[in-house]
């Protein structure tokens, strides 16, 4: 599930320049970058600003999540990234599930992202 753009509003405020400048780093990296730099993440160190600023983030990693989260064909038990194959897809599950409870945390208007349903079913899987 996409943010719901219809409900954002413009916020008049610029992303503070830590927020903006994380959030251009990771918007550049390829799935493999993202990974790594997602690891490199273990606390909040910047500072607290609109979800608004970060939804073209979260857009891609729903897309992360349904690509994880979609079960095997032939194996209705198994979701794709539990495949021995997919172990960097399923590191990178991990690591955007991570960071998105951490960006959720320290940001405001949560009500922005609905992919909550999303983020349970794959773990609930």
């Amino acid at each position: 599930m996409k943010v719901d753009r219809s409900k954002l509003k413009k916020t008049p405020t610029e992303a503070p320049a830590d927020c903006r400048t994380l959030i251009d780093k990771l918007k550049a990296c390829n799935n493999q970058q993202l990974l790594h730099q997602l690891l490199q993440i273990k606390t909040w160190n910047i500072g607290k600003c609109e979800l608004y600023h970060w939804v073209d983030l979260l857009d891609r990693f729903d897309g992360i999540l349904a690509d994880a989260g979609q079960t095997v064909e032939t194996m209705s038990w198994m979701l794709v990234c539990d495949r021995p194959a997919n172990c960097q897809l399923k590191s990178l599950l991990l690591a955007v599930l991570n960071f998105t409870a951490l960006l959720i945390e320290y940001s405001f208007s949560r009500h922005l992202y609905s992919s909550i349903e999303v983020q349970n079913e794959t773990i609930i899987n």
